[in-house]
């Protein structure tokens, strides 16, 4: 079982365009091969997300050649299946360093954090508060 070391302390917000607020928080991208090509970028706590996705904007201003890349096959919340280019990255979430992460290259203006990072935290959501609280066992 993990020790759970420290509390961060976040508020809800209104990144992904919609009304409703939502947990969002930054996180930091960077180039696994030129670590001095780095990004931080808004992000949203996605709890239906398998997988994290990074917008490709991100990748198109640090260039794709300095990421690996590939594919995979993505089934959205209707079922269809789509190909989606990734690309391997290190990733800083919640103060926790995540080295050679593959994540998906999402066409909107923030990331989605999603259940492959998620599960390794505890992660607590207070509603009524519009804050949540991630317990980093890193």
């Amino acid at each position: 079982m993990p020790l759970w070391r420290k509390r961060l302390r976040l508020k809800y917000g209104r990144l992904a365009h919609t009304s409703v607020l939502i947990p969002q928080l930054m996180i930091h991208v960077r180039s696994p091969q030129q670590e001095r090509l780095k990004r931080s970028v808004p992000a949203v706590i996605d709890t239906g997300a398998d997988r994290t996705c990074i917008p490709r904007s991100v990748f198109a201003k640090l260039g794709e050649l300095n990421f690996e890349y590939g594919e995979v096959g993505v089934q959205g919340a209707v079922g269809v299946v789509e190909r989606k280019q990734t690309f391997v990255v290190h990733l800083k979430f919640a103060d926790c360093d995540f080295l050679d992460l593959e994540v998906i290259a999402l066409e909107e203006d923030f990331a989605l954090i999603g259940r492959d990072l998620l599960n390794q935290h505890r992660i607590v959501l207070d509603g009524p508060k519009s804050e949540f609280h991630i317990y980093r066992s890193c």
